[in-house]
């Protein structure tokens, strides 16, 4: 996957985990072993969940203007530092996604991001 938070892209090998409940209209995304930037010195297990979507043939979209993430294995809610603006593209055929947002961080400011790159269904 690549990140870019700010200016700076890097690659990353965290292991990305989409989760859809076409029941519920809804998607989890989870993060494993995550860095948000080449030099955050510890990897995290990061998760956005139940996020409302609408299909477009084999493609799911999702566009929240808030999302709080959880971490941990408590999926504790991280409230210092939410999405904004989260614009997000899955192509389910072949398991790719693509999300645009803001991370609003309280101490920090807002810092525009961008993520693409596989994912495991």
């Amino acid at each position: 996957m690549t990140i870019q938070v700010g200016q700076n892209p890097f690659a990353a090998k965290d292991t990305m985990v989409v989760t859809v409940d076409e029941k519920q209209q809804v998607l989890s995304v989870a993060m494993l072993q995550v860095k948000f930037s080449d030099k955050m010195p510890v990897v995290l297990d990061v998760f956005a969940e139940e996020m409302p979507y609408k299909k477009n043939g084999n493609l799911l979209l999702v566009e929240q203007d808030t999302v709080v993430l959880r971490w941990g294995p408590e999926h504790a809610p991280y409230q210092d530092c939410t999405l904004a603006n989260f614009r997000d593209t899955l192509d389910v055929t072949n398991k790719q996604m693509r999300f645009n947002c803001t991370f609003a961080h309280k101490k920090m400011g807002d810092m525009p991001a961008r993520f693409e790159g596989a994912f495991i269904q």
